[in-house]
């Protein structure tokens, strides 16, 4: 880096000069030279590069970090989530009564605790209708086996009936009444 400054003399009423720098010049000034400054840039580029460099590092590694904290974050964040859909799978495939931890406080801890109040009211409400079947198999091989006559009717409809009943008004089978 060159730095040049031009070297005037003035004359004053006592016939003195005086060396004025960066003033402008009047027209009683003469030009004495030009003072010239070099300095080298070598040291003041390597500076600023290694000034880049650090910045350029310090970038990659704060991204860096950032990125995994945010990876971390989000992970933690759907593990919840993932629980859940697993669980909601395995109840649909008819595991019933399964239910999930709940760990949480927050939205996700609510549907948790939401899907076990149903994933239980289910397994209640399944076992209700099995244990509904088994008393309905139960009746009808007691009805099918008895020697008298049976049949259920809802106002002057037949809605069930067993064939000993079905021969009684000449049919074959209790099917053909109802």
């Amino acid at each position: 880096m060159d730095l040049a400054i031009p070297i005037q003399a003035a004359r004053a009423e006592t016939s003195e000069e005086f060396l004025l720098l960066g003033e402008t010049v009047q027209n009683d000034q003469t030009q004495l030279g030009i003072l010239r400054i070099g300095l080298p840039l070598n040291g003041v580029l390597l500076t600023a590069q290694n000034i880049s460099d650090q910045v350029f590092w310090i970038i990659t590694v704060g991204s860096t970090v950032t990125l995994i904290l945010g990876l971390v974050f989000i992970r933690r964040l759907l593990q919840p989530i993932q629980q859940l859909s697993a669980v909601t799978e395995r109840v649909g495939r008819g595991h019933l009564g399964e239910t999930v931890m709940v760990s949480s406080k927050d939205e996700i801890g609510d549907l948790a605790r939401q899907f076990n109040r149903m994933s239980r009211g289910l397994a209640e409400t399944t076992v209700s209708v099995e244990t509904l079947r088994e008393s309905e198999e139960r009746f009808r091989r007691l009805s099918d086996s008895a020697f008298e006559g049976i049949f259920i009717h809802q106002g002057l409809e037949v809605i069930d009936a067993n064939d000993v009943f079905a021969r009684i008004l000449g049919y074959k089978k209790a099917d053909d009444i109802i």
